[in-house]
C-alpha cells in the first residue's frame, strides 16, 4: 500500500480546513471529557480521565 498520496491529500491546501476542523473538534472533545471528568471526580466516583473523555 502506497500512502504517499494520501498523506500528500491531507496535506495540501485544499484540505487545510478539514484539518482545522478535525483537530479542533478531537480539541473541543477533550476538553469536554476532561470537564465532566472534574464534575464527577468531584461528586464522588473515581473516574479515570481517558473513560470520561471517552463517555463525553
Amino acid at each position: 500500500m502506497n500512502l504517499a498520496p494520501a498523506a500528500r491529500a491531507i496535506v495540501s491546501r485544499s484540505a487545510l480546513p478539514v484539518v482545522v476542523k478535525a483537530v479542533g473538534l478531537t480539541v473541543v472533545e477533550d476538553l469536554g471529557g476532561a470537564a465532566l471528568w472534574i464534575v464527577l471526580n468531584a461528586s464522588g466516583p473515581k473516574i479515570d480521565p481517558t473513560s470520561a473523555t471517552l463517555a463525553a
